[in-house]
C-alpha cells in the first residue's frame, strides 16, 4: 500500500474541498495499489471486474472499514509478456482493438482511476470460494479471478 499524494484541505464548514498554495501543501494519507498499466486499464473500462493479490488488504485496514476508496498507480514496467497475452485472451475482438492501440507510455508511473474495495474473498487451488458476500462469490467464478485473494471492485472511476 502506498501513502503521501498532494491533495487538498477540506473545509469542515463546507462541502468543497478549497485548493491548497504551494507553500501551503501538506501530504495527506492515501490508500493505493500499484500493478502494472495493462491490467489496471482493463480493470478501469470494466472489463476486469476484480483484483487479485498474493495476500490479504487486511493487512493495511481493517475489515469494519469497507467499503474503501483505493487509488490503482501503474507501475513504470511493462506486465510480462505472459500477463498481456492472458489479458488478450479474455477480451472481446473490439476491446482487443482498443487494448492494442493504447499508448501505455502516458500510463506508466501514473495514478490511473480510483475503486471502491467492497469485499475480499479466500479461493483456493480447487476454485472454492470462502465468501460471505454472494456479490464476492458470483466475481470469483469470473475467468479473471484467480486468487489466492479477491477483492471486488464496486465502481471504477
Amino acid at each position: 500500500m502506498s501513502y503521501g499524494m498532494f491533495a487538498r484541505r477540506e473545509d469542515p464548514g463546507t462541502s468543497d474541498p478549497e485548493p491548497i498554495g504551494r507553500e501551503e501543501r501538506r501530504l495527506i494519507p492515501v490508500k493505493a495499489i500499484s500493478g502494472y498499466a495493462e491490467w489496471f486499464y482493463a480493470m478501469a473500462r470494466n472489463w476486469k471486474p476484480v483484483e487479485n493479490r498474493p495476500w490479504t488488504l487486511f493487512r493495511y485496514f481493517k475489515m469494519s472499514e469497507l467499503p474503501v476508496r483505493v487509488y490503482l498507480h501503474a507501475s513504470k514496467t511493462q506486465a510480462p509478456k505472459d500477463d498481456i497475452a492472458f489479458i488478450k485472451s479474455l477480451l472481446t475482438s473490439d476491446q482487443r482493438r482498443e487494448f492494442e492501440m493504447v499508448d501505455w507510455k502516458l500510463y506508466r508511473g501514473h495514478i490511473m482511476g480510483k475503486i471502491t474495495i467492497i469485499g475480499e474473498a479466500k479461493i483456493d487451488e480447487d476454485k472454492v470460494v470462502k465468501a460471505g458476500n454472494p456479490t464476492l462469490a458470483a466475481a470469483a467464478h469470473s475467468p479473471w479471478a484467480f486468487g489466492p485473494f479477491l477483492q471486488r471492485p464496486s465502481s471504477v472511476i
